[in-house]
């Protein structure tokens, strides 16, 4: 978020008395907390030997127009005997566009009215303070320091939200605030799950009548789809149209809270306003978030992957127009007013779809079987389809490496299984993993197992892999081919290939899956393996002195759990 440079415009008496009269202070501080930069032309040199057009310039190359309008009319522009600098730059940025924020002493302030109104210049300015009433450009009137640094604070932070045009009486007119769209991108393969997706539109479209409800629920364990299918149901153009404001979205997950959870809030906070706050405290962030949500059009808030009440509790906080969907594995997480909907296993045809996709024909029985072994759960189904892609891409027949694929199942997890039970659905993910890792060579697959050490709902940087490999040999080229090769398994979640970003996210159940075959030992060694990699950088960057100044890394040695 850029800084704005806030032209700040005042009369003379606010300087006069700086120790009883405070108010260019609070007005400058509030332009500071905005994130904004102060262009004052007190600060430049003697104020009554500038000319009009040297003024008019400085207030056309600002970004805001601020007045602080007292009793006093100041000092005449030296071209232009008639017109204060005051006014002038009022009417500078009226002629150049700019948005305008005009805030009013009020006469039942402590400034005297009397004594520091302009004998000679008197009736012009209660004129002109008459002209800003009537014509109705006035943001806010104040009488106190510290009202009037809430108004100019507020008055900049809400104009962040808001594309703005003059209106009729040289004010500014706000159009319709910025509208958010934080949906993630959809996998390459999506089966649309019309069932529940049709029962999930009907809840959001639903009014929303308690004031802190959570308008709908997906539950469901972890690989079911609940993310794709909030993700899906958001673009329909019904969803679209009945939330004006926009859909915020967030990913929480397991681990998340405290100042970490207020980080994740203060993101949706500067989506909304332009403005990041700096809270630690998620409550405290909450309460920030509902303000910005409490004046806007109806707004989706999509809060993914909660783990506990506590997570869930800093987005409760009362925006009647605001609806939010919450996607979690546990159903008592949720208020009793939730309309949960659960989602489990796909429907027949949509699982065949989804274990179908981008192959030859199939036998229907091979195909029943598979059905069987992965209980039509979308995440076995996406790596038990990627395997038998692999196979049939390296020449092998698509019956053969459909068999092969089931035997593989069969000898690594039991014939049948109930898929709704923790310990067979935990062998449900091993074998399938399993089976998909076949095509990994033995380096690789410890490569592989090496990103269970990274946090869960993380970006994995390419370049941080590339320095917890660089013992073996791998240039980030290597490293990025492997990725791919990951991707195309769909033993990542995803692969971002960008220029100068390229990151992986590896999906939960599988991250679990691979933490629990490293156990506790081999998580230690891997991490090991990271730290003593980012030594090396340290000494390197440091020219041989002994030192474990972590700031002192590369600025592209990070992940997003922390190495800096």
């Amino acid at each position: 978020m850029s800084p704005r440079r806030v032209f700040l415009s005042h009369t003379s008496e606010f300087r006069s008395f700086p120790e009883q009269v405070s108010f260019v202070a609070a007005a400058e501080r509030a332009v500071s907390r905005a994130g904004d930069a102060v262009v004052d032309m007190a600060y430049f040199s003697a104020r009554d030997q500038q000319t009009a057009q040297y003024c008019r310039s400085r207030v056309a190359s600002c970004d805001v127009y601020v007045g602080i309008i007292g009793f006093r009319y100041g000092v005449p522009v030296r071209d232009q005997p008639k017109m204060s600098y005051v006014e002038l730059e009022f009417r500078a940025a009226v002629d150049a566009g700019k948005p305008r924020l005009v805030f009013l002493l009020e006469d039942r302030a402590l400034v005297p009215v009397v004594a520091f109104s302009d004998i000679e210049y008197g009736q012009r300015q209660r004129e002109l303070r008459r002209w800003l009433q009537d014509s109705g450009v006035v943001t806010a009137s104040f009488n106190t320091a510290d009202r009037l640094e809430t108004a100019v604070f507020q008055a900049l932070t809400e104009l962040r939200e808001h594309v703005w045009q003059p209106d009729e009486r040289g004010g500014v007119e706000a159009l319709p605030p910025r509208r958010p769209w934080m949906v993630p991108r959809l996998p390459r393969r999506v089966v649309p799950r019309i069932e529940v997706a049709g029962e999930l539109v009907r809840a959001l479209l639903r009014p929303n009548t308690a004031p802190v409800a959570v308008t709908t629920a997906l539950v469901g364990a972890g690989g079911f789809g609940k993310t794709t299918l909030a993700a899906a149901v958001c673009s329909e153009p019904e969803v679209k149209a009945r939330f004006p404001g926009g859909v915020l979205w967030v990913t929480v997950g397991q681990d998340v809270d405290g100042a970490d959870l207020a980080g994740k809030i203060n993101d949706l906070c500067e989506a909304l306003s332009g403005a990041r706050p700096t809270l630690v405290d998620a409550d405290s962030a909450g309460f920030r978030l509902s303000e910005l949500l409490s004046d806007r059009p109806d707004t989706l808030l999509v809060i993914d992957d909660i783990w506990d009440e506590a997570q869930l509790h800093p987005f409760l906080r009362r925006a009647p127009a605001c609806t939010r969907l919450v996607t979690t594995r546990i159903r008592n997480v949720l208020p009793h007013e939730a309309a949960a909907i659960a989602v489990d296993a796909m429907e027949h045809d949509e699982a065949r779809h989804l274990l179908t996709s981008e192959l030859p024909p199939l036998s229907e029985d091979g195909v029943g079987r598979l059905l069987e072994l992965t209980g039509r759960w979308p995440v076995l189904l996406s790596l038990v389809n990627a395997a038998i892609r692999r196979k049939v891409a390296r020449d092998t027949q698509v019956g053969h490496a459909m068999t092969k694929v089931e035997e593989r199942l069969r000898a690594r997890g039991p014939t049948a299984f109930d898929i709704r039970r923790g310990t067979d659905r935990k062998q449900a993910v091993a074998a399938t993993v399993e089976a998909s890792l076949d095509p990994l060579g033995e380096g690789e697959l410890d490569r592989y197992f090496d990103l269970a050490i990274f946090p869960a709902d993380t970006d994995i940087p390419v370049v941080a892999l590339a320095m917890l490999w660089s013992d073996r040999g791998d240039d980030i080229d290597d490293v990025e081919q492997f990725c791919e090769e990951l991707a195309d398994l769909s033993l990542i979640a995803g692969y971002r290939h960008d220029h100068d970003n390229s990151v992986v996210r590896m999906h939960d159940v599988i991250r679990r899956y691979l933490r629990d075959r490293c156990g506790q030992r081999g998580l230690i060694a891997r991490n090991q393996v990271l730290l003593k990699a980012g030594q090396a950088l340290l000494s390197e960057s440091s020219e041989g002195a002994a030192t474990s100044a972590w700031w002192s890394l590369p600025d592209d040695a990070h992940y997003g759990g922390g190495m800096k």
